[in-house]
């Protein structure tokens, strides 16, 4: 039986090229304070993230996720070049769909 997973906010931040945008943990943190603000939850309700980053470094994930206060919580960093940011969202789909989100709520 599959599980349902809906996304419950969402936060969309304009950018431009490379060099020419704020920071990818910058944008990151923006676009994730305002998806929180918008499914009206808590900081500490966040388990889990999944980052995609394309032109920022392999730390972008910690760096936004530090940003937001959550230092400690498992952070997956994806790079996929043009399909970056559908794999974290089919990457934390699969997370909560499989119960491994809410295994780490109980922790």
């Amino acid at each position: 039986m599959a599980t349902e997973v809906h996304i419950a906010g969402v936060g969309m931040i304009p950018f431009t090229k490379s060099g020419r945008s704020k920071s990818c943990s910058v944008i990151g943190e923006r676009a994730a304070r305002e998806a929180r603000a918008d499914a009206g939850i808590e900081c500490s309700l966040i388990r889990q993230a999944y980052i995609g980053y394309i032109y920022g470094h392999s730390a972008s994930g910690r760096a936004t996720v530090h940003g937001l206060g959550q230092a400690g919580s498992p952070i997956v960093n994806v790079n996929n070049d043009g399909s970056t940011g559908s794999s974290a969202l089919w990457l934390a789909r699969q997370a909560v769909a499989s119960g491994v989100t809410a295994a780490l709520q109980h922790n």
